[in-house]
């Protein structure tokens, strides 16, 4: 009987040796684990893709720039000053008055009278200068002297250059000048025993002012 109890005793110890063993070797091995990625990646589906496509365009619509109203002068956009046209079609932008040509063409070719008197620029009617028309013009006096003695020039100007004096010298009556045409002009002379009519035309066959008529007789 006490032999049997001693080999089962043994056996438990063995048992008992084995078991330790093995919970030994598994806690001495390394355990593999597979790391947890840094972020999780979600996949949408086709109708969560469109939906944000979507609403990014909408974000985008939203976001463009106002354009200002009439109203608002800082966001307005200055306009090309305008430009006239000529009846040839080309453009012709103002780029001096009237009184600024004639002073010019006073200068050029209208010397003043030993006398002491001078062209009265300043008091001439420069409205009928047009830099768009083909032929334009503007009278010119002169200062201090009496109106029934003063003489008058008729300066001509082609698309606003300036061509010269309508006739040779001038005249003691004030001409009434009436545009014809884009290219002529009618003249009225009138003194106390009679009148006289001329008109002025530029001819594009012979590239200068042809006249037609007469002109008051010279003092």
């Amino acid at each position: 009987m006490r032999s049997h109890t001693l080999k089962t005793a043994s056996i438990l110890t063995l048992c008992a040796l084995a078991l330790s063993a093995c919970s030994t070797d598994i806690l001495s091995r390394p355990t593999t684990t597979t790391p947890a990625p840094a972020f999780t990646v979600i996949e949408q589906s086709d109708t969560e893709q469109r939906d944000s496509e979507t609403q990014l365009d909408d974000e985008e619509e939203n976001n463009e720039p106002v354009t200002p109203e009439n109203g608002d002068d800082s966001q307005a956009i200055a306009s090309p000053s305008p430009q006239r046209t000529t009846s040839s079609g080309s453009s012709c932008p103002d780029t001096a008055t009237g009184s600024t040509i004639l002073a010019r063409a006073v200068a050029e070719t209208l010397p003043g009278s030993q006398d002491g008197w001078s062209w009265d620029v300043q008091g001439a009617d420069t409205s009928t200068y047009d830099p768009c028309a083909t032929l334009s013009w503007i009278v010119v006096g002169v200062r201090n002297v009496p109106e029934n003695q003063a003489p008058y020039h008729i300066t001509l100007y082609k698309n606003g250059k300036y061509l010269g004096t309508a006739t040779f010298e001038p005249y003691p009556y004030y001409p009434q000048v009436q545009r014809t045409s884009d290219r002529s002009i009618s003249v009225t002379y009138s003194w106390d025993s009679g009148k006289s009519y001329a008109s002025f035309t530029w001819s594009n066959t012979q590239e200068k002012i042809v006249m037609e008529g007469d002109v008051p007789p010279s003092n």
